[in-house]
C-alpha cells in the first residue's frame, strides 16, 4: 500500500522539536515556523509576540533586554567609576563571521578585533549573542553603503532616477532628519542590491526586505502640519513613494511575476497623478516651484525647494510613464495612465533632462530654460517635433519616454487592427503617421556602430541599446498590422528583427566578459520583451519557409533563420545572468507571455 502523499509532505515539512515560535509554544498551537511571523500569529493578530529562540534558547526580546542591561551597567560604571565593577562590552559587528560577512565590507576579524576589549578585570559577564545585520532595523553604515554601491551602477535599468550623489549624501544624515530618504526608499534600494550584488548568499534576505519596503510605504502618505517645512517633508516622502512603487514594479517584472509588477506599476501611476506630477510648470517664473501649480492633484505637493528637487519630480513622473507604457504593451493590457484633457490627465510636464542639468549653478536654474510642456506627448506623436541628430536637449530618460510612447501606440494600433474595431482607412492613416514619426525618431539617434559609442559610459550605451531596440520593436509591430505594406517598401519585420538580434548580442557582451563578472550584469528588463518579439518574427519566417517549396536556396535561407533563432535564444540566456538571477530573460518566462 502506498503512502498518502499529503501525509508524507507533512512529515517532511514538520518543524523540529523546539523550533516553534515562543507565542505558539505558550498557546500550545501548531507552528509552521514562518519568518519573520508564522501563520498562526498572523491569523491571531499577535505578530508582535511571534519570536524565535536562538541556539541558546533565548528570544530576540530577551537578547535585547540583556544588551540593555549591559549598557545600563556600563553607564552606571561611567557615572560612578569609584564604585563600579567592570562590564565587558561587545563589538556590534561581531555578527559578521566569515560565513555571514559581505566580502569587501568588513575584513575578517582577528581574535583581538572580535570584541571591544574589557575595561577592567577579567571577571566580566559573558558577551551576548550578536544580532545578524539583516535583522537590524537598518544595516550598519558599512554594509548599507556597500550595498548601495552595488546598486547604483544598475540604477537606470531598474528605474531609479533620483540624484545618486544627493541620495548618498542624505543617507549619512541622522535617522530622524527629515532630509533623509524615506525608509521605504532605502529598503527598496537594499532589496534590489541583494538581487544585484555579486556577493554570495544575499538573495536569501530579499523576502525580508520586500516585506519591510511594503510596510514602510504605508507611512509615506501622511499630511503636513500646516508648516512649510512639514509640507516639504511630506511632499518629498510622496515623491519617494512613487519612486519606490517603480522599483517594486521593475523588481517583480525582472522576476517574471507580472501580476504583482502590474499592480505596483498601476500604484505608481495613481500616486503620480494624485500628486499632479503630470502637470509641472518649469517656466522661468516658477523655476523653483514658487508658484508651481499642482492643484490638480489630490495629494498636493509643496513647491519644490530648488531646481534639483523640481527635476527629480519631472524625472520620476516620466519614469512612471515609461514603465506604464512599455509593460502595458508587453502584457497586452490597457494603460493605467490616460493622456486626456477631459479626464484632467493631459500630460503637460516637459520632457525630462539629465539630473545634472537640474543642479543649481550660480543662482540660476538650468531647468528654467526648458520649454514648458503643452500636450507634451500628443504633440510628439502627431509628428510635431523637429529632430536634429546633434541636438543635445534629449536626455537618456527623455529618449526612453519618447520611444515608449511610440512602442505602446504601435501595440495599441496592432490590437485595434486585429479586432477590426476601426475602419481600415482610419488605421492606415494612423499607421503611416506613426511609421513616419518612428523612422524620423530612429534616424535622429546616435548610431550604435559609431566609434564614439564604445567610449561612452555604460549607462549611456545601455540607454542607446534600449531606445534602438524599442524603435525596431515598434516597427516590427507596425509591419504586423494588416495592410502594412504602406509602412515601408524597402524594409520588413525580418530586417528589424535582425537589428534587434545585433543589439541584444552587443548588450549582453561576450561569454568571456560575463565570466569576468561585468559590473553591469542586469539589462533593462524590457529588452527581454524586445528580444522575444524579434524571436517570434524569426520563428514565423522559419515556419513559413518550411511550408513552401523546398529548394537549395530556400534550404540555405532556412538554415540562416535557424541560426538567428539560436543566436537570439543564447543572447536572452546570457541576459538572465548567473544562476538565472533575472528570470525575465529566461525562455520559460517569456514563453508564458504568449
Amino acid at each position: 500500500m502506498t503512502d498518502d502523499p499529503s501525509s508524507s509532505s507533512t512529515r517532511e515539512t514538520a518543524l523540529q522539536r523546539g523550533k516553534a515560535c515562543s507565542s505558539c509554544r505558550r498557546r500550545k498551537l501548531k507552528c509552521d515556523g514562518g519568518r519573520p511571523v508564522c501563520t498562526q500569529c498572523v491569523f491571531d493578530d499577535c505578530a508582535s509576540d511571534c519570536e524565535y529562540t536562538d541556539n541558546q534558547g533565548r528570544t530576540r526580546t530577551q537578547i535585547l533586554e540583556e544588551n540593555i542591561a549591559l549598557l545600563q551597567a556600563r553607564v552606571q560604571e561611567l557615572e560612578n567609576p569609584e564604585h563600579a565593577q567592570s562590564v565587558l562590552l561587545r563589538n556590534p559587528y561581531e555578527a559578521f563571521r566569515p560565513s555571514e560577512t559581505i566580502s569587501g565590507v568588513i575584513s575578517d576579524t582577528s581574535s583581538s578585533q572580535a570584541g571591544i576589549p574589557a575595561l577592567g578585570s577579567a571577571t566580566s559577564k559573558p558577551t551576548p549573542a550578536a544580532i545578524p545585520w539583516w535583522e537590524l532595523e537598518e544595516p550598519p553604515a558599512e554594509i548599507r553603503d556597500t550595498l548601495v554601491t552595488d546598486f547604483l551602477p544598475h540604477a537606470s535599468s531598474v528605474g531609479f532616477v533620483l540624484s545618486p550623489p544627493h541620495f548618498r549624501a542624505t543617507l549619512g544624515l541622522p535617522t530622524l532628519n527629515p532630509e533623509r530618504p524615506h525608509p521605504a526608499l532605502l529598503n527598496a534600494v537594499l532589496l534590489w542590491a541583494l538581487r544585484l550584488s555579486p556577493k554570495q548568499g544575499l538573495t536569501q534576505h530579499e523576502q525580508l526586505y520586500l516585506q519591510r519596503t511594503i510596510l514602510a510605504l504605508q507611512d509615506a502618505f501622511g499630511g503636513g502640519q500646516g508648516n512649510l517645512v512639514d509640507e516639504r517633508t511630506v511632499s518629498r516622502r510622496r515623491v519617494h513613494a512613487v519612486q519606490v512603487e517603480i522599483l517594486l514594479a521593475q523588481y517583480f517584472f525582472v522576476l517574471g511575476r507580472f501580476l504583482e509588477g502590474r499592480y505596483h506599476a498601476n500604484a505608481a501611476v495613481s500616486l503620480a497623478v494624485s500628486c499632479g506630477l503630470h502637470y509641472i510648470d518649469t517656466s522661468p517664473s516658477t523655476a523653483f516651484g514658487s508658484t508651481l501649480n499642482l492643484s490638480l492633484g489630490l495629494l498636493k505637493l509643496a513647491p519644490a525647494r530648488d531646481s534639483l528637487e523640481l527635476g527629480e519630480r519631472v524625472r520620476v513622473f516620466w519614469t512612471v510613464y515609461i514603465v506604464d507604457r512599455c509593460w502595458s504593451a508587453a502584457l497586452g493590457a490597457p494603460c493605467a495612465f490616460t493622456d486626456e484633457a477631459a479626464l484632467g490627465t493631459q500630460i503637460d510636464t516637459p520632457w525630462p533632462r539629465d539630473v545634472e542639468e537640474y543642479t543649481l549653478i550660480g543662482g540660476v536654474s538650468q531647468a528654467s530654460v526648458i520649454e514648458p510642456g503643452n500636450k507634451t506627448v500628443q504633440r510628439f506623436l502627431s509628428g510635431g517635433t523637429t529632430y536634429n541628430h546633434a541636438d543635445s536637449v534629449d536626455s537618456g530618460i527623455s529618449l526612453r519616454a519618447k520611444v515608449s510612447a511610440l512602442y505602446e501606440r504601435a501595440a495599441r494600433l496592432l490590437a485595434v487592427s486585429s479586432s477590426q474595431a476601426q475602419s481600415q482607412a482610419v488605421i492606415q492613416v494612423e499607421l503611416q503617421t506613426l511609421a513616419r514619426t518612428t523612422t524620423q525618431f530612429a534616424h535622429s539617434l546616435v548610431p550604435l556602430d559609431e566609434p564614439e559609442t564604445s567610449t561612452r559610459s555604460a549607462e549611456t550605451r545601455e540607454t542607446l541599446f534600449v531606445v534602438h531596440g524599442l524603435s525596431h520593436a515598434t516597427m516590427i509591430q507596425l509591419h504586423s498590422v494588416r495592410g502594412s505594406a504602406a509602412v515601408s517598401t524597402t524594409e520588413s519585420g525580418l530586417d528589424h528583427a535582425g537589428e534587434v538580434l545585433q543589439i541584444l548580442e552587443a548588450a549582453v557582451g561576450s561569454e568571456d566578459r560575463a565570466a569576468a563578472g561585468s559590473n553591469r550584469m542586469l539589462l533593462d528588463p524590457i529588452l527581454s520583451i524586445v528580444g522575444m518579439s524579434a524571436a517570434q518574427v524569426f520563428v514565423q519566417e522559419y515556419l513559413r519557409m518550411r511550408r513552401g517549396p523546398q529548394t537549395y536556396a530556400s534550404y540555405s535561407r532556412q538554415e540562416k533563420i535557424r541560426e538567428s533563432i539560436d543566436r537570439i535564444t543564447e543572447a536572452l540566456r546570457r541576459g538572465a545572468g548567473p544562476e538565472n538571477k533575472f528570470p525575465i530573460f529566461s525562455e520559460s518566462t517569456l514563453i508564458s507571455l504568449n
